[in-house]
């Protein structure tokens, strides 16, 4: 009696106004509503159960959810006029209670399993569901759930593909450009993607973008039409592709992270001076010790060091008390007398990636 188009929408209309509410209780939601006008006359509320929601549920499965979501999108953008030369890519999880310890034979289901959760409760299993999004509209145009240790960098090229197979498939206008975060931009990625435009941000961990930031200063930019900001343009060849890196500078970005820095900065220096003070209560047999024991500590820092660096004699005598004049002592030892001074050149660096 109940269509899959007709349970679909019933679903719909029900997490608009419960979406943690359970399956079961759709009667209930639809209980005081124009079944009739919002999906068919002929429909009553104890019509769209579990029963006939569940085996539309399965239909879809069977039938490929992401193909069926992503005709059913494509039609619509189509029928809208809707504008999609721009998509955004980007993964979500979804928590789930429960043990979920066997897994499905069916090599189409996701694998219910722990993995990085965005819902900050990694002692939760989840699934991992990932949307492309027309621009402007932010209507999701493709919609897969992978599994739940899925990691973005693997599965961004993947879905990528998929749609772009599918958009082919579909209709012969121009491919969009694919918007992702950082995960996206990895040398093997690139390589997988040379058929398609992408816009992404560059990791800051690449030692290109290390070396660029150290080589440019605010200076060198070219100011922004929006106040506070100005950009470089900079060709690079990465992956095998040339790309146009954009280098985009904020003065309020740059106020804000170097306050942020140097709080931590003074932070860091409190531990350091810490550390050298109980470093500095310690006798050391010889000079060479007491300096490999200074190397060792400098070497934990990355924007502080020792200077400068004294040593001085600790003379041990037998016996408690004063010593008698003229008396040679047992034992000599060492021990360290200095401060800690900021590395400039190190924190100049450090600032030089702000904003």
């Amino acid at each position: 009696k109940v269509s899959v188009g007709e349970a679909v929408q019933a679903m719909v209309l029900n997490a608009l106004g419960f979406v943690e509410s359970a399956l079961y209780l759709t009667p209930e939601f639809f209980d005081n509503k124009p079944v009739d006008l919002l999906i068919r006359e002929g429909l009553t509320a104890e019509d769209l159960n579990d029963d006939s929601l569940g085996r539309a549920l399965d239909m879809l499965y069977e039938a490929d959810i992401t193909q069926v979501f992503f005709c059913v999108a494509f039609h619509a953008l189509n029928v809208f006029e809707i504008e999609h030369d721009f998509v955004h890519l980007d993964n979500t999880t979804f928590s789930l209670e429960g043990d979920y310890a066997i897994p499905s034979e069916d090599p189409r289901a996701v694998r219910i399993a722990h993995g990085y959760s965005r819902d900050h409760r990694p002692d939760l299993k989840q699934v991992v569901v990932s949307l492309i999004c027309s621009y402007q509209s932010s209507i999701p145009v493709w919609l897969q759930a992978l599994d739940g240790n899925r990691v973005d960098k693997e599965s961004f090229p993947k879905i990528i593909q998929a749609y772009v197979s599918q958009m082919q498939a579909s209709d012969s206008r121009e491919l969009p450009y694919f918007i992702a975060d950082s995960a996206l931009y990895s040398e093997e990625n690139i390589k997988s993607l040379s058929q398609v435009k992408w816009i992404t941000r560059i990791p800051g961990t690449l030692n290109e973008v290390k070396e660029l930031y150290k080589s440019i200063t605010p200076e060198q930019m070219q100011e922004s039409a929006l106040e506070g900001y100005s950009y470089l343009e900079v060709g690079n060849y990465y992956g095998g592709l040339p790309q146009r890196w954009l280098v985009v500078f904020s003065k309020a970005a740059y106020k804000r992270e170097s306050a942020t820095f140097r709080k931590r900065l003074a932070e860091k220096r409190r531990q350091a001076e810490k550390s050298l003070k109980q470093l500095s209560q310690q006798e050391f047999p010889t000079q060479k010790a007491a300096k490999t024991a200074i190397k060792a500590l400098e070497a934990q820092w990355k924007f502080h060091q020792v200077r400068p660096v004294k040593l001085e004699k600790v003379f041990r005598y037998k016996g408690p008390g004063r010593p008698r004049k003229g008396a040679k002592p047992e034992h000599v030892g060492w021990r360290v007398v200095a401060q800690v001074v900021d590395r400039k050149e190190a924190i100049a660096e450090a600032l030089k990636s702000k904003g």
